[in-house]
């Protein structure tokens, strides 16, 4: 099992396990658009749906033929604003006024 890091433990309790932070951020649940994470991406290759095994809403982009990228909604704004993992903790806690 891996160890969470304190941060992700509490942002993923207050935000429905991360589904609040694609949708805050305009990224549909369940539905295939093209990847937000490559503006060269003209087909639907990018899709967030609950996993079960981590109980938390991931992210699978498959916009590349030679990167496939995955992850939950922190390393999602990781990405998408080429930050730290500390500055898009902040980012979310920001713009979501969290606690």
């Amino acid at each position: 099992m891996k160890i969470q890091h304190p941060d992700v433990r509490r942002i993923m309790a207050q935000t429905d396990n991360g589904k609040q932070i694609f949708e805050h951020y305009k990224v549909p649940i369940d539905t295939m658009i093209t990847s937000p994470l490559n503006k060269y991406d003209s087909r639907c290759t990018f899709k967030v749906a609950y996993c079960d095994d981590s109980r938390k809403y991931k992210f699978t982009d498959s916009s590349s033929s030679t990167l496939y990228r995955e992850g939950d909604a922190i390393d999602f704004i990781m990405k998408l604003n080429y930050m730290s993992f500390r500055n898009a903790v902040q980012k979310i806690v920001t713009d979501l006024k969290l606690k």
